[in-house]
């Protein structure tokens, strides 16, 4: 194996000479004219997956089943996969805003804008900036 040595520079603009191990390919040929490259093929998808299963141990197996399962026996995840349906993304996340907002309501706390002029607070932003 050869050593060769690199210069590189860092984030903060600092050279740093870096060595590392070259080991020569042995297996490929040097005629490059007589190196026949092929089609890179995708394997089927058809191949199915064996989960490693010691004793009664099942941590490596899927919990993609599982999962489903608890989905469809779940009254809260059909209720609101139903609603998702009827009312679309944004509508559903505006009412879910809403649910929330009277909720808050309900238990006294005052909204952001409100707790601001209470407390003689102001936002206060920074300019943007694009990096």
């Amino acid at each position: 194996s050869f050593v060769t040595q690199a210069r590189s520079r860092t984030s903060l603009g600092r050279s740093v000479v870096k060595s590392f191990s070259v080991t020569p390919d042995y297996n490929t040929s040097v005629n490059v004219a007589d190196i026949k490259l092929a089609k890179l093929t995708r394997k089927s998808n058809e191949q199915k997956i064996t989960p490693i299963v010691s004793g009664n141990d099942t941590s490596s197996s899927s919990l993609i089943p599982e999962t489903l399962e608890q989905m469809e026996n779940d009254e809260e995840f059909q209720l609101t996969a139903e609603k998702l349906k009827q009312l679309g993304q944004k509508k559903l996340t505006l009412e879910e805003r809403k649910k929330r907002r009277r909720a808050l309501d309900d238990m006294g706390v005052p909204s952001f804008h409100d707790f601001l002029a209470e407390n003689s607070l102001q936002a206060t932003r920074a300019p943007t900036t694009i990096l």
